[in-house]
Order: structure tokens, then sequence, then C-alpha cells
């Protein structure tokens, strides 16, 4: 079975060996290394394919934790076309992400709250899994902190 926008199987699976590659080193330099081989085989499959959701995601999910200002800008490109596209799964899967980072990792409420609208509304149109509910509840609890910090 092929990713939702048209990547193959085998190809995806590649990506996802070379993806645990970076997890298993994560706390060694050779981190940088694998890292760079997943974007070697993102930039291949980008050439195949054109820019797809799931690469340019995944592209955003591997980038250095530093690199906020690349990831975000992955992230939007991602969801704009996954909408366009109407690839209902990539967009439920990057509007997370993007309401994880502005609400987790910045402490934006104001731009998490409108990725956590996002998320809810793809949620609600695909709630099957409830482990996506649960991450809606997580992340709308971590909305409610940050606007009212004294709760």
């Amino acid at each position: 079975m092929a990713t939702t926008d048209g990547i193959s199987r085998k190809e995806w699976d590649r990506v996802t060996e070379l993806a645990f590659a970076i997890w298993h080193h994560i706390n060694d330099a050779e981190v940088d290394i694998r890292r760079l081989e997943l974007f070697a085989y993102l930039d291949a499959l980008e050439k195949k394919y054109g820019p797809l959701p799931s690469i340019l995601a995944t592209r955003a999910d591997f980038s250095s934790e530093d690199d906020t200002d690349n990831q975000e800008e992955l992230l939007v490109r991602a969801y704009a076309l996954a909408v366009e596209r109407g690839d209902r799964w990539n967009a439920l899967v990057i509007a997370h992400s993007l309401a994880d980072m502005y609400l987790g990792q910045l402490g934006k409420p104001q731009e998490g709250g409108t990725w956590l609208a996002c998320f809810g509304t793809h949620l609600y149109e695909d709630p099957e899994d409830p482990w996506w509910q649960r991450e809606y509840e997580r992340l709308a609890g971590i909305a409610r902190t940050l606007e009212n910090p004294s709760r």
C-alpha cells in the first residue's frame, strides 16, 4: 500500500528504516550522519514525486530541534499541499505536528490554538483512533495552561 500522497510502500519503508536509524543514534555523534542519509533519500523521493506532504513533513520532523523556522515553513507548506490534494490523513498528522510544536515546544498559545482547531476539525472527520483524541485533549490542556498560567 502506498502512502496517502502516492509514495510506494517499498520506498516509504526505506524512509521508516532511515528514521529509526536516527532514533537509534539520537544520543551519539552518528545522528547527524543518519539525518543526512534520510535527507538525501527524501531529496531523491522529491525529485521523483515532487514536493509531497509526507516528504516535507518528514523533513520537518527530523530537522534539528533548534531549526524551528525551517520546521514551521516545511510543515505549513506540507499542510497546504495536503489540503489542496484532499489528503485528509496527512492534513491530520501535520496539523497535529504544528499544534504540538507551537504549544509544546514554543509555548505560543495563539498560533497553537489556530493549529489545534485545524487538528480538531480533521479529528472530527476521522475519529477512528482513540490515540488522536487523547492527543487532542493533551494539547488542549497545554493551550489552556498557556492561556491561563495561574490555573
